[in-house]
């Protein structure tokens, strides 16, 4: 399973990284908003669990709710993506 975290806390994305890591997952860190729809675009994930979407607001992106992003990036809304927005 392939996984894109989405989160602009640096030691919170290493965090989880590794944790998932650890549990066998292949995961791919992006720490922006619009670099995650970037490599939501271009990479096919299996989830993608984000961070709050007032954290998007502070680097200077658009908040967006789940069901926005997989719109935007095309994922289906089976339940994969995660995080508060």
């Amino acid at each position: 399973m392939r996984i894109l975290i989405i989160e602009d806390e640096l030691k919170v994305a290493e965090f989880i990284r590794k944790g998932l890591q650890q549990e066998g997952y292949a995961v791919d860190v992006a720490y922006d908003g619009q670099e995650g729809a970037y490599q939501a675009e271009t990479f096919d994930y299996d989830a993608a669990p984000r961070s709050h979407a007032s954290a998007a607001s502070r680097v200077g992106c658009p908040p967006q709710d789940s069901r926005t992003q997989a719109e935007l990036t095309g994922a289906d809304l089976d339940g994969s993506w995660l995080g508060g927005g």
